[in-house]
């Protein structure tokens, strides 16, 4: 009988259903095999999970996979593998991998969430995997109660509550603020903290002022893509200040950042006014036409991509204060290379 070492992150979210679930579901995505040496590596690798032996599994399933790398079950496996063996990072990439061969198997999508959760608390990528299980099987008992476990954690967060309110009403809009797929509620960002922001590649890194701020949109399929936080109490539709990342891919070369400005003042439409420039580097700030809404906006080129900080405040008494400290923030952001 298959055992697991995993430990459920969340109580009320029976491990054995999960477990029993993936151990005989399974095999309604099982692949024809392609010879018998892959076969061999397969069903030995599947034994050894279903005896404990995480560390045998994976040299089997690895065998397996150097033999036909396109079967979701053997990824599914793996995954399972790697996530007993507390090698979080692998089974999430195995996990994702055998769900873009086979979205269908409801289970890789429990354990996906469990596992984006066990490798860095990412309760955005959790809620998204749980909630397409739920999606693709609305009468799945373990996908409802995995969904309702994640949501009750995030609630425990400040403000998480509302925070999840918007979540779902953005994803019922399928679109968010930006007219683009895929809003993920990410969390907060601790007080005075550096992060970067990941969009896979090259990255950048922000430094944020020591108040309360909340990620709240983050569209990663799209280019540019979009980052945008907010003040704890704050959202999309009502806000005083936000932060927002632009990222632009395959657009080096092509543009310079006083181009780059220039097509953004001419959408948001406040009267530019340079700080300082550069080759590869421009920054600059300006009140919209109305008068209602302050931007300092940062453009600094990467070797791979083009990212455009922006600070915006609706809140006019503050604005002289808030721009000194903002445009030193904006200019202690830097480019990491991708890792």
């Amino acid at each position: 009988m298959r055992k697991s070492k995993l430990n459920s992150v969340f109580t009320g979210v029976p491990l054995t259903i999960i477990v029993f679930l993936f151990t005989f579901c399974r095999f309604g995505t099982a692949e024809t095999a392609v010879n018998s040496s892959f076969q061999y590596h397969q069903l030995k690798g599947i034994e050894a999970n279903n005896y404990g032996q995480y560390s045998d599994a994976v040299d089997h399933l690895q065998r397996a996979m150097s033999l036909n790398p396109g079967i979701a079950e053997t990824h599914f496996e793996l995954a399972f593998a790697y996530d007993n063996l507390d090698q979080q990072d692998l089974a999430i990439k195995n996990y994702e991998t055998g769900l873009k061969i086979n979205p269908n198997f409801i289970p890789a999508y429990i354990m996906l969430a469990k596992a984006y959760v066990n490798q860095d608390g990412d309760l955005g990528k959790a809620l998204r995997a749980a909630r397409e299980a739920k999606r693709r099987d609305p009468g799945s008992n373990e996908a409802t109660q995995i969904l309702e476990a994640i949501e009750a954690k995030i609630r425990t967060l400040p403000s998480g509550a509302e925070l999840l309110e918007d979540e779902k009403k953005y994803a019922k809009k399928g679109v968010g603020i930006y007219q683009s797929g895929d809003f993920t509620f990410v969390g907060p960002v601790k007080k005075g903290e550096t992060i970067r922001d990941d969009v896979g590649g090259e990255e950048i890194e922000l430094v944020f002022d020591k108040r309360e701020w909340l990620k709240k949109v983050d569209i990663k399929n799209s280019n540019p893509q979009i980052a945008q936080y907010f003040l704890e109490k704050e959202s999309p539709e009502n806000w005083t200040e936000a932060v927002t990342v632009h990222t632009l891919k395959n657009a080096v070369g092509q543009f310079t950042p006083e181009t780059i400005a220039n097509k953004l003042t001419r959408v948001s439409k406040p009267k530019m006014n340079i700080i300082n420039q550069s080759k590869a580097d421009l920054m600059y700030d300006g009140f919209t036409e109305e008068g209602k809404r302050y931007e300092l906006v940062r453009v600094v080129f990467g070797k791979e991509r083009i990212h455009t900080l922006y600070y915006a405040s609706r809140n006019m008494k503050t604005v002289q204060d808030k721009k000194k400290e903002w445009l030193e923030l904006l200019n202690k952001a830097k480019i990491i290379e991708g890792r």
